[in-house]
Order: structure tokens, then C-alpha cells, then sequence
């Protein structure tokens, strides 16, 4: 047992040892999607300029683990980030949460529409301008303020946000919805005016926490 423990400890101090790799590009593309599995963490930011910004935390993080290519005038940014061999076994048989320990930073330049898709990851958005659709299994969204339309699509986990003068569509079968301090079943609409941004919440058991 203590060789294990011991083992353990010797890995997690391995894992938690991160290495910075920063990329940016000239942008100019009108729609950007942001391949997020694998990591844990997504903060999203928005750029003061037309140049995307990449920061990707990660061990042993190396340039080509930030992949980035050009579709029919869409930008395709996702992240490869293989587990060191000599740490796979022993990951497999004593540790059950996620592995990588791979976060990153995006500022995306304004007026570009964000298209965002995962597994189990948390997500952080800097009150950002930009129209976007999140995809997801299951994660924790913290969207801060709506100042754009967000259309989000999650099985299971918890979404954050103030929604002020915005426009609310929430379905949750299973989840808890609180908007402004009250509860609701199931769903929630709310129309505020067509000329604010609109907030779409479609999951079945996300707990989603709204304020004005």
C-alpha cells in the first residue's frame, strides 16, 4: 500500500506540473470553432485587436498541441494532448477523475461567432461580446454578463450567468432553475425585447442559476 500511495503521489505532482505554450494568429475569419475535449478548463476572453490569442497550460506542452487551420473561411482551433506513455497504466487503474490537467485561454477578436464543443469541462466566459453556441456533455458554465446571443446545449451540470435585458429561453427536464432569487419547473421564458441579446438553455439536468 505504501508503494502505491508513494507511486501516487510521484505521478500527481508530475501531472499538476504545467508548461505555458502562447500562439497567435492574424484573424480574419467571421466564425471561429473551438474543439475543446480533452481539456479541462476554457476561459474565453475578448481581444482588443484582430489577433487570436492562445494560451494553453498543460504538461509537457509542446507547440504542435495547439492545432489551427483554416475551413471555407472557418477558423478550426482544437488541442492534442496525448498522456505520457509511462503514466497511462497507473492512471487507468488508480485514478477515475480527468487526467490531463489542460486548461486554456482564448481571446477571440470581437464581432466572430464562437462555436464551442466538449465533453466534461468548465467554462469561462469574461462577459464577452461575441454571439456563441456551447456544446457539451456536462461541465459548469460561468457566462458572466449576456451581451450577445448564447445558445447553450448540455446534457447534465450548471450554468452561471447575469442576465440582465436579455431575452430567456431555459429548458432543464431534470435541473434546477433560479432566475432573480425564485424557482422554476422545467422551463423558463422571458422576453425582455427584440432588440436584446437572447439566452438559450436546452439540457436535461442542468441546474442553471440566472440574476438580473
Amino acid at each position: 500500500m505504501n508503494k502505491i500511495l508513494y507511486l501516487f503521489i510521484c505521478i500527481s505532482i508530475t501531472a499538476f506540473s504545467q508548461k505555458k505554450v502562447v500562439k497567435k494568429v492574424d484573424f480574419s475569419s467571421s466564425h471561429i470553432e473551438i474543439n475543446a475535449f480533452g481539456l479541462d478548463e476554457v476561459q474565453l476572453e475578448n481581444s482588443e485587436t484582430n489577433v487570436l490569442e492562445i494560451e494553453l497550460y498543460a504538461e509537457n506542452a509542446l507547440q504542435q498541441h495547439i492545432v489551427y487551420q483554416i475551413d471555407n473561411d472557418i477558423a478550426i482551433l482544437k488541442f492534442d494532448l496525448p498522456l505520457p506513455e509511462e503514466s497511462k497504466e497507473v492512471f487507468r487503474k488508480y485514478i477515475t477523475k480527468r487526467l490531463q490537467r489542460a486548461s486554456v485561454k482564448i481571446k477571440v477578436p470581437k464581432k466572430v461567432s464562437i462555436s464551442i464543443f466538449g465533453d466534461n469541462i468548465s467554462m469561462i466566459s469574461k462577459s464577452i461580446t461575441n454571439n456563441m453556441l456551447i456544446s457539451l456533455e456536462k461541465g459548469e458554465l460561468k457566462l458572466g454578463e449576456i451581451n450577445s446571443n448564447i445558445d447553450v446545449k448540455m446534457y447534465g451540470g450548471n450554468v452561471f450567468a447575469t442576465a440582465k435585458n436579455t431575452n430567456i429561453d431555459v429548458i432543464s427536464n431534470l435541473g434546477i432553475i433560479e432566475y432573480d432569487g425564485e424557482n422554476y419547473q422545467k422551463t423558463l421564458k422571458d422576453n425582455t425585447g427584440i432588440s436584446y441579446p437572447k439566452l438559450t438553455i436546452n439540457s436535461i439536468k442542468a441546474n442553471v442559476f440566472l440574476e438580473k
